[in-house]
């Protein structure tokens, strides 16, 4: 379109030019009409002299006579020759209106096509502003990812955290069984400690009432080892409920990445398409 605007622009020169030449020849038409009618006015001039002449001319007057009549003609000629050369230089004047208006065509052609080419830059100047903003949106959607994967190691840690306390917990609980079994060994022992010390003296009977005391603090210790082991053990169950809630999580992230790798790639796609329009233009 640049390049039709350049011929057009470089044509007009020429139309000009043709223009002033025209100018030039009906100038030169003009011209040789005055001649015309000079010569006219000449040889009208030149029949009145011979009409009037001496009698001594008498015997050349006819042919002088013969002579007028083709000066007549050769007049009639030379005005019907003035006529077309005045409607040859009316045609010319149509010709140089014709040209200047195909001048104002083409000058008018120019402003469109300008207009046209403004338009397009306009549209270009669009469209990079929409890959700017698509690029943004990437940049966005890269950032979600980065965050959704550091959430899915900080789940993942979570994970082999809670697995540890888990595995800490069932190690916890062997030892808690042998505690008990220790614990209710002590009470047998002190049962028969108890037995044999029933028929001790009287001053024994502090040392009863503190064993029992202690026979009694040791039952509660194995209930509360009892409770500690359910609660460990309801501890392990959430716990397992934890692990498998956050392993959805992390499939549901992961989930939620690839869908966001795929608006990545619709994105770019859109961009080679911008690009590829903005190429067109």
């Amino acid at each position: 379109m640049i390049d039709d605007i350049h011929c057009m622009i470089d044509d007009i020169p020429c139309m000009i030019d043709d223009i002033y030449y025209m100018i030039d020849d009906i100038h030169c038409m003009v011209y040789a009409i005055y001649y015309m009618i000079d010569e006219i006015h000449c040889m009208i001039n030149d029949n009145h002299c011979t009409i009037y002449d001496s009698p001594c001319r008498i015997d050349d007057n006819k042919c002088t006579k013969d002579d007028k009549q083709c000066t007549i003609e050769d007049i009639h000629c030379m005005i019907d020759n003035i006529h077309c050369m005045i409607d040859d230089i009316r045609c010319m004047i149509d010709d140089i209106y014709c040209m200047i208006d195909d001048i104002h065509c083409i000058i008018d052609d120019i402003h469109c096509r300008i207009n046209d080419i403004n338009c397009m830059i306009d549209d270009i100047h669009c469209m990079i502003d929409d890959i700017y903003c698509i690029i943004d949106d990437i940049h966005c959607m890269i950032d979600d990812i980065h965050c959704m994967m550091d959430n899915v190691h900080c789940t993942l840690d979570d994970i082999h955290c809670m697995k540890d306390n888990v595995h800490c917990m069932i190690d916890d609980i062997p030892c808690m069984i042998d505690d008990i079994y220790y614990m209710i060994d002590e009470i047998h022992c002190m049962i028969n400690d108890n037995h044999s010390s029933i028929y001790d003296s009287h001053c024994r009977i502090d040392d009863n009432k503190y064993i029992n005391n202690y026979i009694q603090c040791m039952i509660d210790a194995i209930h509360c080892r009892i409770d500690d082991k359910k609660c460990t053990k309801d501890d392990n169950q959430c716990t397992i409920e934890d692990i498998h809630c956050m392993i959805d999580n992390i499939h549901c992230m992961i989930d939620d990445i690839h869908c966001t790798i795929d608006d990545i790639n619709c994105m770019i796609d859109d961009i080679h398409f911008i690009i590829d329009d903005i190429h067109c233009m």
